[in-house]
């Protein structure tokens, strides 16, 4: 061997995995699964920040947050809404949609892990929808009679903001005719839950006040995508907001279909929300843990 010649082998240095930042407009489904979705990434020894905007927050205020930070966004990887990602596309950062993740832990609890990758693999994602909500909704009626309303005002605005009806996520929507119409897709659940009386408004606005009077018995209530319920017009009624009224009376059932799943769980009448963390968590590290 040579005088003078070192032979220990340096050891590469392992490449550290990027630190991961949350980003959402807040919602009552977000408070419930964020800390479960930060808590499986830290167990994957990731660094995790959080992000969230007011629910009244716009989109300009979000973009506007986005482009202020684009520098730091750049050397993270990124879980975002459906809200927050196309903010997040203009500054041309990749991300994940974390809605999607939670979404399908909460298709694991309804159907089974085993009936979930049958309808995942059968590409009707309007058939799976379909069904879950209806599941749920037939599981509350017949074990709550008394929160099944006589007549559903179905709000159309922002229905296409969210899976399965946003048009940018759903091939199936767009050349479907039977799909086209969201408010009839949502008609013919309630219709088989046997809803007396059914009606389709524009806006949530035309939704009639009446239905905030306890002295009318009739048992009215709102099925409107949970963007809608966000109008700061709409806001409050004798200085409560609106949204949470109707949800402590059991009159509002938001959408998308995890937004019901959740809602129905603050009222007391959905199961199993410990399997529901249980799966995500699962999912979670398992697309990051590698």
């Amino acid at each position: 061997m040579e005088k003078g010649h070192n032979s220990t082998t340096e050891m590469p240095i392992a490449e550290q995995p990027r630190p991961i930042f949350i980003i959402a407009r807040t919602n009552d489904l977000f408070e419930q699964f964020i800390p479960v979705i930060a808590s499986a990434l830290q167990q994957t020894s990731r660094v995790v920040d959080v992000k969230t905007f007011p629910k009244e927050s716009s989109y300009e205020e979000i973009n506007l947050w986005c482009k202020s930070n684009r520098g730091d966004l750049s050397k993270k990887e990124i879980l975002a809404d459906y809200t927050c990602e196309g903010e997040i596309d203009n500054i041309e950062q990749s991300y994940i949609n974390f809605e999607k993740l939670i979404s399908n832990a909460i298709m694991q609890t309804v159907f089974g892990k085993n009936m979930f990758e049958v309808l995942t693999n059968s590409e009707d994602s309007f058939e799976m929808h379909g069904q879950a909500i209806f599941q749920t909704l037939d599981f509350v009626f017949n074990n709550n009679p008394d929160i099944k309303p006589s007549k559903m005002y179905i709000v159309r605005n922002h229905l296409t903001d969210h899976f399965p009806f946003r048009l940018n996520d759903s091939p199936i929507f767009s050349h479907q005719n039977q799909h086209n119409n969201p408010p009839e897709f949502l008609t013919e659940i309630l219709e088989k839950l046997t809803i007396p009386a059914i009606e389709t408004v524009d806006s949530v606005m035309d939704v009639p006040e009446t239905i905030f009077d306890p002295t009318i018995h009739d048992k009215m209530a709102v099925m409107a995508d949970r963007h809608e319920m966000n109008r700061k017009n709409y806001y409050s009624y004798k200085d409560e907001p609106k949204t949470q009224q109707l949800g402590r009376q059991g009159k509002l059932f938001l959408l998308p279909f995890e937004s019901l799943y959740s809602l129905l769980k603050q009222v007391g009448h959905t199961r199993n929300s410990e399997e529901v963390a249980a799966n995500l968590c699962f999912i979670v590290k398992d697309l990051f843990d590698k």
